[in-house]
């Protein structure tokens, strides 16, 4: 990005940060009750790893149930990967959604003419790879429990 000219300040060092929900002791209703809030914490380069590692965990339980369940709805995907929302338990179609989102953007998955989404040519092909993978890490692991 560049600054076209124009000082806005000092550059700095990017820095990476995580919202996390939760109480402030110094955010009260009307009653003194704490209420629930979202907070920024500064995240290290080695949880970053594990979050992005974590995204594409995600990303790969998605391909493997679209090709499970092909033409799912957001809460069909949600439902059958056990994805649910900390507040109400209900199947969490939000995180279908943004995953979906990344999915389309790598050309994994594309969106029909009815609104649901399919793999891709290429998407299938990683969905049946990373199933090929999952099938023998289990073989091998109940190979060694014998």
């Amino acid at each position: 990005m560049t600054t076209h000219g124009k000082f806005r300040g000092p550059e700095f060092t990017p820095f990476n940060f995580k919202l996390v929900p939760g109480i402030s002791e110094k955010l009260t209703d009307s009653k003194g009750r704490s209420i629930w809030t979202v907070t920024a914490r500064v995240v290290d380069d080695l949880e970053l790893e594990d979050i992005e590692a974590h995204g594409v965990s995600d990303q790969n339980h998605m391909l493997v149930a679209m090709l499970e369940k092909p033409g799912c709805s957001f809460n069909e995907l949600a439902e059958h990967l056990g994805w649910r929302t900390t507040t109400d338990g209900k199947p969490n179609k939000q995180r279908v959604f943004r995953i979906m989102q990344e999915l389309k953007k790598a050309k994994l998955a594309e969106r029909q003419r009815d609104g649901h989404f399919i793999l891709s040519k290429k998407g299938e092909q990683e969905a049946n790879e990373i199933a090929e993978e999952w099938a023998q890490a289990t073989a091998q692991h109940r190979g060694k429990g014998s």
